[in-house]
């Protein structure tokens, strides 16, 4: 699992990359991981109801974010 510290890391090393011009270096992330289970404990740790019930009809955390990656490789 990526921690936070790690997603920082890289967050910083690619601006620093693009202010310099340069190619970035480093470990790929998979966001998805992240964020599934990012949403899986929020709905696990939310105690308000009304609150959990609207996580809850998000669905999958990932849904907004389809198609993301195709539309950057054309």
């Amino acid at each position: 699992m990526v921690t936070p510290g790690q997603i920082a890391g890289s967050v910083a090393e690619f601006a620093s990359a693009v202010r310099m011009d340069i190619v970035p270096t480093g470990q790929r992330v998979r966001i998805d991981d992240v964020l599934t289970a990012a949403y899986a404990q929020a709905l696990e740790n939310e105690k308000n109801d009304d609150v959990k019930a609207v996580l809850s009809g998000w669905g999958s955390p990932l849904g907004n974010f389809s198609g993301l990656a195709d539309a950057g490789s054309s």
